[in-house]
């Protein structure tokens, strides 16, 4: 349907990437996120390199959440690997609220949480504070997300840098 230029549906496009990602087919997961990132329908993700801040609607579902993870971390790729481990800067996640359900919006959180554990290897993320507009802010710890780059800068410069 993408490909094609057809409307999407949000709810099967997010169905579609956690089937794939439980079933490790991540090539096609990637492939998939990026053109729909592309095409707008991930508008609520934000990750402009060197701001080291990555901003994710709730609505994302842990496949869609460890690929803005992995997109987070190649974007800014240099500035993590040459980022001192004793420097008081952080990578930051915040998880932006809207006017729904408030059980939803806590579910979300769970799910920025173990969508640090689906990448390989894992990623560190701890819950941080709640911020002036009550979006709930983890950070991304920099020696996690500099392993993960070790072990990933290959392909993951190919797929998100290009």
């Amino acid at each position: 349907m993408l490909s094609k230029k057809l409307a999407v549906e949000q709810k099967l496009l997010q169905m579609l990437l956690q089937k794939l990602g439980n079933h490790n087919i991540w090539l096609r997961a990637r492939e998939i996120f990026k053109h729909s990132l592309s095409e707008g329908y991930y508008p609520g993700v934000s990750a402009p390199p060197g701001f080291m801040a990555l901003i994710v609607p709730w609505q994302l579902g842990e496949v869609e959440l460890a690929l803005t993870y992995e997109m987070f971390i190649t974007v800014n790729a240099t500035d993590i690997i040459h980022r001192s481990d004793i420097s008081t800067s952080t990578l930051s996640i915040t998880l932006k609220r809207t006017q729904s359900c408030e059980s939803e919006y806590l579910t979300a959180s769970s799910r920025v949480l173990s969508a640090a554990c689906i990448t390989h290897p894992k990623l560190i993320v701890h819950y941080t504070a709640v911020d002036s507009a009550q979006d709930q802010v983890f950070t991304l710890d920099v020696s996690s997300a500099r392993w993960w780059l070790r072990h990933n800068h290959l392909w993951a410069n190919e797929v998100w840098a290009h």
